[in-house]
């Protein structure tokens, strides 16, 4: 796993286990990805869950725009407007889209939910949607230069994850839990008929167990066969090789393997049928304690693995032994002491409308390109991959379709641009912008950038418009729209956010430990007029139309003044 940073679920920043060479699979998956857009088959029905009304009218209006881009038959955004949690989240899915959803045309759904609150202030220029984040990807069919967002790239690139299921015979939905871009360096094409009849589908990363790997990641035990034994928190590698004794996980020459759990999940509407038939009143129970319902990894998932051991007793014995290891199990046997009892009567009576047990199997993205803007270092890490001279860089042109050779000072200058001749540059990337001044630009990437002065040294800008910037080592400038001269210090990051009430820039340094919310988000800090929290509340019931409208006049106003 090699770019950006992970949530909780793997570091792909830790090179530990990655081959020299292993992103060649994930650039073959890049031309897949467009062949499987321009003539293959791609999802009919795409779509996203939020969590309130507003998000949910934004992201209708986003997938209609991307519809022709992702041809897809169907796209939708959905309200989670009950108390569900993750796993009764996924059966209120089912139970909305199921429809829509025709069999055989595939089905590939984002979650996409949270506040953004580590994205802050980037998070709020755009109305409170991190997902909506401008990346470095231009919409070919634009008559003028824009950006795919964040989650229409995440899905765009998940598609032929979908894909690959589907020509395998998998009959089922592609549920993918947030906006990061995940492109497998596993061989897409083809198929593998131990996905014909699976009904659960996790995805992971093969790897090596470590000492410092069994602690910080979650891990899928899956078997030689690839079928899913277990879901495993982290926990010492000591312990872990009590699990391998249980056979959950893999012995190979002494070491023991497993699969890093890469998060996302696929189901089939066989199984989701059945599930939702038992926990229907448990979905729809408005006046539930969201608190007290399972989430999918590790609680639903760990206690759907147990129910499926065919023996009683062995089923019992499990049971107890992962609610004496842990306390997210504890918790679910409190707060629902029947759901074992209830997830086997599920399974039971799909064995018998089928025939068959259920199929649990892992797919194995190997390693895999990761780009990431939940947090501000993953941001710059995000944006400065486009420079990079290492194979993370290569995917990332690649997605950006740029394919030419850097000049003569290493440079790459793509799009419609205007240099003046008075700028310097020097190992950077540039995709239309215009600077028409002075200025030096040196291991740098700037996007859209309408700047008349700009000095950046290792830093990036996307879509700013100012009549002169300077960006200090790690700075960072996000739809900056600004008629003044700004300085960025470095590790800094700005943007300009267009309240109802009048524009406010706001920044923030990416040290700032945005997990104390009452120190650093909820409270105004680093002399903005606003808390974070404050303005997210505020953008988030903002009109889409007004914003972007009271952006593009100021817009136009700079650049009128700076072009004379």
């Amino acid at each position: 796993m090699l770019t950006g940073a992970m949530t909780d679920k793997a570091d792909p920043s830790d090179p530990a286990g990655v081959r020299e060479g292993a992103l060649s699979g994930a650039l073959r998956n890049v031309a897949r990805t467009r062949a499987l857009f321009a003539s293959g088959e791609p999802p009919a029905l795409v779509g996203t869950v939020c969590g309130s009304s507003e998000a949910r009218d934004f992201w209708q209006c986003a997938m209609e725009e991307a519809k022709p881009r992702l041809r897809a038959k169907t796209v939708v955004s959905f309200h989670e407007d009950l108390p569900v949690n993750q796993a009764f989240g996924v059966l209120l899915l089912w139970q909305r889209m199921k429809a829509l959803f025709e069999p055989g045309l595939g089905a590939l759904v984002a979650f996409v939910f949270g506040e953004g609150s580590r994205a802050t202030p980037f998070t709020e220029a755009d109305l409170g949607q991190k997902p909506a984040m401008s990346s470095y990807v231009r919409d070919g069919s634009s008559s003028g230069p824009r950006y795919l967002p964040m989650v229409e790239l995440a899905l765009q690139y998940f598609a032929p994850v979908e894909a690959y299921l589907r020509r395998s015979g998998f009959d089922g939905i592609v549920v993918k839990w947030g906006d990061e871009v995940q492109i497998p360096t596993k061989d897409l094409d083809g198929s593998d008929p131990r996905f014909a009849q699976a009904d659960v589908v996790r995805f992971v990363s093969m790897q090596r167990l470590t000492d410092e790997s069994a602690q910080a990641k979650d891990w899928v035990g899956v078997s030689a066969a690839g079928e899913v034994t277990a879901f495993i928190p982290r926990r010492p590698l000591a312990e872990m090789e009590r699990l391998a004794d249980r056979g959950l996980l893999q012995r190979r020459d002494g070491a023991l393997f497993g699969g890093v759990n890469l998060g996302s999940i696929a189901l089939s509407r066989a199984l989701l049928d059945v599930l939702l038939a038992e926990f229907t009143r448990d979905v729809n129970d408005s006046t539930a304690d969201r608190r007290s319902r399972p989430d999918l990894d590790p609680q639903l998932f760990t206690a759907l693995t147990i129910a499926a051991i065919s023996h009683p007793a062995s089923r019992a014995e499990a049971w107890d032994v992962v609610t004496s290891e842990s306390s997210a199990m504890r918790k679910l046997a409190t707060s629902m002491p029947d759901v074992l009892e209830r997830l086997r009567r599920a399974l039971d009576a799909f064995e018998a409308m089928h025939g068959r047990p259920i199929s649990m199997m892992a797919l194995d993205f190997e390693d895999q390109f990761w780009g990431d803007v939940g947090q501000h270092r993953q941001i710059f890490e995000f944006y400065m991959a486009l420079g990079a001279s290492n194979e993370v860089g290569q995917v990332a042109r690649a997605m950006a379709g740029i394919d030419r050779e850097r000049d003569e000072r290493g440079n790459l200058v793509v799009g419609d641009c205007v240099i003046s001749p008075r700028i310097q540059l020097e190992n950077s990337v540039l995709i239309d912008v215009e600077l028409t001044g002075e200025g030096k630009i040196r291991d740098s990437v700037l996007i859209g950038t309408r700047a008349h002065d700009l000095i950046s040294d290792h830093g990036f800008d996307v879509l700013s418009t100012i009549p002169s910037l300077r960006l200090h080592p790690r700075g960072g400038t996000y739809k900056v729209v600004r008629s003044e001269p700004l300085e960025v210090a470095a590790g800094e990051r700005w943007t300009t956010v267009f309240l109802p009430e009048g524009e406010v820039e706001l920044r923030i340094d990416e040290e700032t430990d945005l997990r104390d919310r009452a120190a650093n988000y909820e409270r105004p800090i680093l002399k903005n007029a606003v808390a974070f929290q404050e303005a997210h509340a505020i953008m988030t019931r903002a009109s889409l139309a007004d914003v972007e409208a009271r952006r593009n006049e100021k817009r136009a106003e700079i650049l009128q003044r700076m072009r004379g």
